[in-house]
């Protein structure tokens, strides 16, 4: 998920990056990637979920003056996602 504003050339990298993840992975599953824009992000991710099992999700965190805090997008996911879900996050350096 993207919002209209991010440039294609990002969101074609993005979905290559993906791509050559599933293609190296030792899984038997059938992926299916799909890169969808749209200006409410956490509203189309929930919406997509809906068909599936399980939702792989980036996290975005940022620094506060309370400390480190996930996006509103992630917590608005989150709260409301019925599936199971794989939160994965980049470690601050």
């Amino acid at each position: 998920m993207s919002d209209r504003k991010t440039p294609a050339n990002l969101v074609e990298k993005f979905a290559s990056q993906l791509s050559d993840i599933a293609a190296k992975s030792q899984l038997q599953v059938k992926t299916n990637i799909q890169t969808i824009k749209d200006d409410d992000i956490a509203r189309a991710i929930i919406q997509e979920a809906q068909k599936f099992d399980l939702a792989v999700l980036r996290s975005v965190r940022y620094r506060t003056a309370g400390g480190l805090a996930v996006s509103h997008v992630t917590n608005q996911v989150i709260r409301e996602l019925k599936c199971s879900i794989v939160l994965l996050g980049e470690p601050h350096s």
